[in-house]
């Protein structure tokens, strides 16, 4: 249901979106000639969890920015080392903001810029 209503709203803002519904369906998209600009990844995924394809997809994309969404973020548990081009959102978030860190990042202005 996240994962869709993230989807929408982004469409809203005029992003062209590509919806994965885990990492092994998110691999061969990313392995695809298609243009990403960003990688929005969940944390926790069934399966691969999004540490492991954020690594994956570096490998596909070494220039490719990751934001990642947990709902660890206060309590610092199973968070990213956040390496260049990489940040992360807390859930739940506010779309407008969830909106205004995707438009940051695709822009290059991202704070971590390691």
């Amino acid at each position: 249901m996240v994962r869709m209503l993230v989807v929408d709203y982004l469409n809203e803002l005029g992003y062209t979106t590509i919806e994965a519904r885990d990492a092994a369906a998110a691999l061969p998209v990313i392995a695809s000639s298609d243009p990403i600009h960003l990688l929005l990844t969940d944390i926790g995924l069934p399966g691969m969890d999004g540490h492991a394809l954020a690594q994956e997809a570096r490998k596909l994309r070494p220039s490719l920015k990751i934001l990642f969404a947990t709902g660890y973020a206060s309590a610092g548990m199973g968070m990213p080392v956040l390496g260049e081009g990489m940040d992360v959102v807390g859930k739940p978030f506010d779309m407008d903001d969830l909106g205004d860190r995707v438009r940051t990042m695709i822009s290059g202005n991202s704070a971590n810029k390691a």
